[in-house]
């Protein structure tokens, strides 16, 4: 075998079948997936195909396979497959060592996309001469130039109830860089069309998983990068409980030049999540969620049933999705969280890894960051009403989770409604701070009041013109004019912070609230505690400064008015069916844009009125209850760690049994594969 050097792969295109069942009612007559039935081939019978017949479970209680990594490849993602793959076969050499088996399954979305990328970026570069071949289905589909797609009207039929999408896989056996031992079973599926990420998802978990039943499954996007035993880390805590049905790690963004100053921000902010948030939540055993783009799971957790109601519930009944709903769909991590914790009669709980670490690309680019917290901050608020909704399920001891877990799960709804609020309102209290500063800074230094006035109008007409940005611009476009004004923001919030701050703490008599000054006393020291566990994120903190208005006026006030935009692609890619349903969800956003700025310019107008009359015990009351849950973070934190610490240890006693001599028998039946050295040392991206 070691002799031979031929390149082996097979080709074959599949189809992904879809049982489609009508639903609603009345004269309309609409049809939503009922079920996924997994593979189908164009072509040949699929026990002849090495990988997919080597790992296929026999009965639904044979493990096909130990564990299935998804690798996602989303437009303009292309690029960073290359790096992606490197990271992976780095972790996969200690689960070789273990005899554990490990199938990647690397899924593009669209054949178009890639095509477009394939000759100029690192994918086409190391990876397309060996894991990618056109020609191939140009032969098979007798394809010209005129002629680059692919009719499915001869393979689905004309029957309403067919439906089913097309997709090309080229499965290989590699020993990467000459690695004997190392051994990189790989599915590299190309879909027909572009269809979005979550389509994606349901070819890995609908087709893939329900035809091979692994034990693990981890979900990567291309772009981030494992470090070495990330992936194993999680593997070993998912075995050691099994009723963690999910867990994920630490992303740490690439960031090592500091003169990005967006970009180097952002390493402040990650880690400041992981270390009061994400924790927080891991000690509770509730962590809302788990990013799929680094992230694993018990396939046990994923039965289908829960991930057709929940997780593709906008594929599979889109006659039932509302604005409402769309927006959750934004946060899908979220709710697919939130159904395995409120399984019925399970306890299944969530976890943060900490040593588990991964690499993540951000931008430097406000409107790509503004983006992606659309998504973010939109898809929170919207699943925070969804976690209240279905709270009844452990409420009403439907779940199996012991009593504790429930107190500390209300404890959660409750830091996340006071969150939520705060997140809310938190453009009038930028203005608050603002005007209450220069205001007591004029009295104090005999300021002319115009100056007040003046400063205070700019500040208000820079959040219109972000706004009308908001509203009319794509923020492509307008990324040049936002950059400028970012930096207008940041001089305002320096004046603000800075005057409100001397101003807050100063009660009418002089001296300070010694409750308020000693909780923020507390909540410093706590923070240097956590601190010390993250000393690598000090040299950001400055840059983080900087961020912050980019943060609090820019992101929130275009997430607010783009509400009525649930697309998860960007305003220049998105396709005719999402750019109908924005027009549909547009009297959406005027309802919650007008709520917005009612309840934004109440708040700003109720907290002046409070200063001006010197209402010291009402705001103190409103600033010790963000104090109290900046503590209640900060204590949880240091929690985490030692749970962490405890955890650790039976992680790495766990016993990773072998597989059954059933599994053993699967995995050795198909051994057809020729040793190939495929990733040579010109084409590393190391």
């Amino acid at each position: 075998m070691e002799k031979e050097k031929e390149y082996w792969y097979d080709y074959q295109p599949f189809l992904l079948n879809k049982t489609m069942g009508r639903r609603g009612s009345g004269e309309t007559e609409l049809w939503g997936l009922d079920s996924v039935n997994g593979f189908n081939l164009v072509a040949q019978d699929i026990e002849e195909l090495g990988l997919l017949h080597k790992y296929k479970s026999h009965s639904p209680e044979s493990i096909g396979c130990e564990v299935v990594i998804g690798i996602f490849i989303q437009p303009e993602q292309e690029s960073h497959l290359a790096a992606t793959m490197v990271s992976v076969v780095k972790n996969i050499k200690i689960f070789e060592e273990k005899d554990l088996s490990v199938l990647c399954v690397a899924i593009a979305d669209g054949r178009k996309n890639l095509k477009a990328v394939y000759n100029n970026n690192l994918l086409g570069k190391a990876f397309g001469s060996n894991y990618y071949n056109e020609r191939e289905i140009v032969d098979r589909f007798n394809l010209s130039q005129d002629k680059s797609e692919i009719s499915l009207k001869h393979i689905l039929g004309n029957q309403p109830q067919a439906n089913g999408e097309l997709a090309h896989m080229f499965m290989h056996k590699d020993w990467p860089q000459g690695d004997s031992k190392c051994r990189l079973d790989l599915i590299f599926c190309i879909k027909e069309q572009y269809s979005g990420k979550l389509n994606s998802h349901l070819w890995f978990f609908g087709g893939f998983c329900q035809h091979i039943n692994p034990r693990i499954v981890m979900l990567l996007d291309a772009g981030i990068e494992p470090e070495e035993n990330a992936l194993f880390y999680m593997y070993m805590a998912l075995r050691a409980d099994e009723n963690l049905a999910g867990c994920t790690g630490e992303l740490k963004p690439n960031a090592k030049n500091c003169r990005k100053i967006f970009r180097y921000a952002q390493l402040f902010e990650y880690k400041t999540i992981y270390m009061l948030d994400k924790a927080l939540e891991s000690s509770f055993g509730y962590v809302s969620s788990l990013p799929s783009y680094f992230s694993a799971y018990q396939w046990k957790a994923l039965s289908m049933n829960i991930l057709l109601e929940t997780h593709f519930k906008s594929i599979c009944h889109p006659e039932e999705i509302d604005a409402a709903n769309s927006n959750y769909y934004l946060s899908v991590d979220r709710l697919l969280s939130l159904s395995l914790f409120m399984q019925k009669d399970h306890r299944y709980t969530l976890r943060y890894v900490k040593r588990s670490k991964a690499k993540i690309n951000v931008s430097n680019k406000i409107y790509k960051i503004m983006l992606t917290r659309r998504k973010w901050i939109n898809g929170t608020w919207f699943i925070l009403l969804e976690s209240l909704k279905k709270s009844c399920m452990i409420f009403c001891c439907k779940t199996s989770h012991p009593w504790y877990r429930i107190v500390f799960f209300a404890m959660q709804m409750i830091l996340y409604v006071t969150n939520f609020f705060f997140s809310w309102l938190i453009v009038g209290y930028f203005f608050v701070f603002l005007s209450q500063g220069l205001r007591k800074k004029a009295e104090d230094d005999d300021w002319n009041i115009h100056v007040q006035d003046i400063l205070m109008i700019f500040y208000g007409l820079v959040l219109e013109y972000i706004m009308i940005l908001s509203l009319g611009v794509a923020p492509r476009k307008a990324n040049k004019c936002l950059t400028v004004l970012s930096w207008i923001l940041l001089a305002i919030s320096i004046i603000s912070v800075f005057f409100f701050l001397s101003y807050w703490f100063q009660e009418p008599g002089g001296g300070y609230s010694q409750i308020y000054f000693g909780a923020f006393l507390i909540s410093i020291g706590l923070f240097a505690l956590n601190i010390l566990f993250h000393l690598d994120i000090l040299c950001s903190i400055p840059h983080y400064i900087a961020f912050i208005p980019v943060l609090v006026n820019i992101c929130m006030i275009y997430s607010i008015c783009n509400i009525h935009d649930c697309s998860n692609s960007d305003p220049e890619k998105i396709t005719e069916n999402e750019r109908d349903q924005i027009v549909r969800f547009q009297p959406f956003r005027a309802f919650w844009l007008l709520i917005w700025i009612l309840t934004n310019g109440i708040f700003a107008y109720l907290m002046y009125e409070l200063i001006e009359t010197k209402q010291i015990d009402v705001l103190m009351g409103i600033a010790m209850v963000g104090m109290i849950n900046v503590i209640i973070r900060l204590i949880g934190g240091l929690c985490y760690h030692l749970k962490e610490w405890i955890l650790n240890k039976f992680d790495n006693k766990v016993d990773l049994r072998k597989p059954n001599d059933e599994e053993s028998e699967n995995n050795n039946s198909a051994q057809i594969f020729i040793n190939v050295q495929t990733l040579s040392e010109d084409s590393s991206l190391n």
